[in-house]
């Protein structure tokens, strides 16, 4: 966005990725694609609604601001710490932030 909203706008979502973060990762996808620093926040109790109401999947959730990162593919690789999750798929996608449901990889 150009203008005064957009920069505006641009900074809200800066700060917010700051404090709403809980973790500074990585993104691999291949030997061509990486992206480092991206602010995660990491739901390790990621809850979806089934035919019986809501459960704990045992998928966790990894969310990240799309200006940090514009997408994310099935088979990528999100690193935080020494810790690798596998991108299984992308579940949310609202044009400022994005949700993967993810497996640890062991």
């Amino acid at each position: 966005m150009d203008g005064r909203f957009g920069r505006a706008l641009g900074r809200l979502h800066g700060v917010s990725a700051a404090r709403l973060s809980d973790s500074t990762g990585s993104y691999a996808y291949g030997p061509d694609v990486t992206v480092t620093g991206i602010d995660l926040m990491v739901d390790r109790n990621l809850q979806r609604e089934g035919p019986d109401g809501m459960f704990i999947s045992g998928v966790i959730g990894i969310s990240w601001p799309a200006a940090q990162l514009a997408t994310a593919d099935r088979g990528g690789i999100f690193t935080i710490g020494s810790e690798h999750f596998t991108v299984e798929a992308l579940i949310a996608n609202d044009g400022h932030y994005l949700t993967a449901a993810c497996m640890r990889k062991s």
